[in-house]
């Protein structure tokens, strides 16, 4: 570069000078303003790629920031994701999380407390981020808190109860404050096990008019909210994870851990042909009612079959919950529950067959 610029001086200097009564700068000067051009410019290109020309930071192990009504970007597993405060008190907070790009993906709102962490599922069933509230400030307008990554093979359970999908929300652009009155379903779960952010599995209609479409997009964002959608999310998981990375040999090393002794024999082959690879999801649409069916997906008949129906009414944003069935018959959302966490506790892909 300084040889190129060296060689140009001198064919500058041999040019005629023209005497216009003004005195040429030095060529010394000229370099100098050209490098402060070109690094005006590269920082001018980077503040407009990233606010305030930040980079977004990665969480990759603990970071503590200043969280006020502004959102703040940040990258965890290759996603980026915006965090935003919506309100606080003298000992807590309440958050808006949304992964990028924020205009076709859920927020979710997370309740915080102070010197406690809550564990939150942005990419999976499992925990994968751990928010701790610090402090709060005098005027409520901003606080400090910590994130920490969580490694997926922990199998942690997020504290669903602190989390919950906000349904109204007018989406804040990357320098202005989220609205003040967004809303959460009326109906956000209280006990359940997760709140998951992926996608939901694929589901089947009866209808295909534009209200009933209008409607079951409607009814999906009510249900994704309750509780027992939430919880047959995870048992699908489960299932899903069983079947795919539970082997004999981990199956055996996990039922001694629980029971003390080692499985009769064939208990694992017993316990994989009798247990679904899944749990499916599929919706229909009446007027302004959806039903999202649930069923164990199964090669066995007698393990295949319905499990649960949920209805939404749109009209007036209710949800009925209607008895399980098939082979979790007899069962109600406490015994699940209370199940998911028995099985959740052996600590690995064979919980669901050893319990």
């Amino acid at each position: 570069m300084f040889n190129k610029m060296g060689r140009q001086r001198k064919i500058f200097a041999s040019k005629p000078r023209v005497d216009n009564g003004k005195k040429n700068p030095p060529a010394p000067f000229i370099i100098i303003a050209s490098a402060i051009i070109i690094l005006l410019a590269v920082g001018v290109g980077a503040m407009a790629f990233h606010p305030a020309g930040k980079v977004i930071p990665q969480i990759n192990s603990k970071y503590a920031t200043n969280l006020s009504k502004s959102p703040f970007l940040f990258e965890l597993n290759n996603t980026e994701y915006a965090v935003y405060l919506h309100s606080a008190s003298a000992s807590s907070a309440d958050i808006y999380v949304q992964k990028l790009p924020n205009f076709i993906n859920n927020v979710l709102s997370v309740e915080l407390h102070e010197n406690n962490s809550t564990k939150i599922n942005l990419g999976s069933v499992y925990a994968d981020l751990e928010i701790k509230l610090n402090a709060v400030s005098k005027n409520f307008n901003s606080i400090n808190i910590s994130m920490y990554p969580l490694q997926q093979y922990l199998l942690i359970k997020p504290d669903s109860g602190s989390i919950s999908i906000v349904t109204s929300y007018s989406q804040p652009s990357s320098t202005t404050a989220p609205s003040q009155n967004s809303t959460t379903s009326s109906q956000p779960p209280t006990t359940s096990t997760s709140t998951t952010t992926t996608t939901s599995p694929s589901s089947t209609t009866t209808t295909s008019s534009s209200s009933s479409s209008a409607n079951e997009s409607l009814a999906l964002n009510l249900i994704k909210a309750n509780s027992y959608y939430v919880l047959m999310q995870n048992y699908s998981a489960m299932y899903a994870n069983a079947a795919s990375n539970c082997t004999s040999s981990l199956y055996n090393s996990s039922y001694l851990a629980k029971y003390g002794s080692n499985p009769p024999a064939g208990s694992y082959l017993n316990a994989k042909s009798n247990s679904p690879s899944q749990i499916s999801m599929g919706e229909s649409a009446k007027g302004a009612i959806v039903s999202f069916s649930y069923k164990s997906v199964s090669s066995v008949p007698a393990i295949a079959g319905t499990v649960l129906v949920l209805s939404v009414d749109v009209s007036s944003s209710a949800i009925s919950n209607s008895t399980f069935s098939g082979i979790f018959s007899g069962s109600n959302y406490q015994t699940m529950l209370s199940n998911y966490h028995t099985i959740a506790g052996v600590g690995n892909a064979c919980g669901i067959y050893v319990v």
